[in-house]
């Protein structure tokens, strides 16, 4: 494994240009330091571009040129060239052959070295993308991640932060609920409006998070809680409609979901705090259905319907089609089974387990086995 990187300037490729709401340079250091570089040698004049931030925790030190360097195995890269987050992780994680000291990092692909407006639009494009998760469902994949994406680049130069972002998409949540629970047609497809406008927005704080490197463990819970509260909220206030418009049932079956919503929150939450460190996302955790391996065609299509995005969504086409009763149900139904699952990970097989870091970009099995487990979750930081 490599742990040392050397980046060397160049008088075409400006290390201090912004891209993506931060200097190319302190992207790269960051980026570096996610992937397990512990050293960062700046050569020349790159150092010059180089400014202290308190995200920064691996060892940053100058060098007149590369003569300087020890023989020990290191990556070597354009001060100011800008990758995707992945591409870095496996080139560090690679086994280094025999007898060779440095790996080069040259543009291609997956590496941009900004010198022109057109790279630098090029480079925030290759960051965009790599946004994409293959833990996202899908209306995630085809619809709400297309539009987040776009809203959040137009947003990486502004001064809001993640959590303005979350904050933000709850209240549109919270409107949804309040218009929701007036009932009648008008009302309860506006409510679902708002709930999937919330829905859409969930994925900008995550986004902006990735790219700007200002994760937080409370941005995190703030995500996951104001989800859950909404989900739940949301489900109450159409029961309610429902029921004062003549349907019973309704109101009984919104009682038994949120009964099972708090099982279900009580035991993602334990799971979070004594399997996950504390971590607020979900995609922190592995639990007892989570098996290894390509899922059946049957259980990623259940495992994509039953996921927030698609809940949300279908609340909207079927408030449009006059039938919300049948988007209550089935979010009641994913409801209770996601308390079912999460108490028997509890209760036979002693919780959930911490996903090691190979488990994030897994591949589409993950989308299926995490949905059934946590459908509620949405793009989370």
């Amino acid at each position: 494994m490599i742990t040392r990187a050397y980046l060397i300037a160049d008088p075409e490729v400006r290390a201090d240009q912004m891209i993506g709401g931060m200097t190319a340079l302190l992207r790269q250091i960051l980026s570096l330091q996610g992937a397990g570089i512990v050293e960062v040698v700046l050569v020349g004049a790159a150092a010059q571009a180089y400014r202290p931030d308190a995200r920064v925790r691996l060892d940053v030190r100058c060098a007149a040129n590369l003569a300087d360097r020890e023989d020990r195995p290191a990556m070597v890269a354009v001060a100011g060239a800008v990758w995707t987050p992945t591409f870095v992780e496996r080139l560090v994680s690679a086994l280094v052959p025999a007898g060779s000291f440095l790996t080069s990092v040259r543009a291609g692909p997956f590496v941009i070295e900004p010198r022109t407006p057109a790279d630098i639009d090029a480079a925030t494009t290759l960051l965009m993308r790599s946004l994409y998760k293959p833990t996202d469902g899908i209306v995630s994949r085809y619809l709400n991640r297309r539009i987040s994406l776009s809203i959040s680049r137009r947003l990486l130069s502004s001064p809001i932060t993640p959590n303005h972002l979350t904050a933000i998409a709850t209240l549109f949540g919270l409107a949804g609920v309040v218009v929701a629970y007036r009932g009648g047609y008008w009302n309860l497809l506006g409510g679902a409006a708002l709930l999937q406008m919330q829905s859409l927005l969930d994925g900008c704080d995550g986004e902006v998070a990735r790219i700007k490197y200002q994760h937080s463990r409370i941005g995190e819970w703030f995500d996951q809680v104001a989800d859950d509260v909404l989900n739940i909220a949301f489900l109450g206030a159409v029961g309610l409609a429902l029921s004062r418009a003549g349907h019973a049932w309704a109101s009984l079956v919104a009682g038994v979901s949120i009964a099972c919503q708090v099982v279900y929150v009580i035991a993602l939450y334990a799971g979070l705090v004594v399997k996950a460190g504390g971590r607020g996302s979900v995609a922190t955790l592995r639990w007892w259905v989570d098996t290894p391996g390509e899922p059946s065609p049957v259980a990623r299509v259940v495992g994509d319907l039953a996921r927030r995005d698609f809940v949300c969504f279908f609340y909207l086409a079927c408030a449009a089609a006059n039938a919300i009763a049948i988007a209550f149900v089935w979010q009641a139904i994913v409801t209770v089974a996601s308390a079912v699952v999460t108490s028997i990970g509890w209760l036979a097989f002693g919780g959930p387990v911490k996903r090691g870091r190979e488990s994030f970009s897994a591949g589409p099995q993950t989308v299926s086995n995490r949905a059934a487990l946590s459908p509620f979750s949405s793009q989370k930081r």
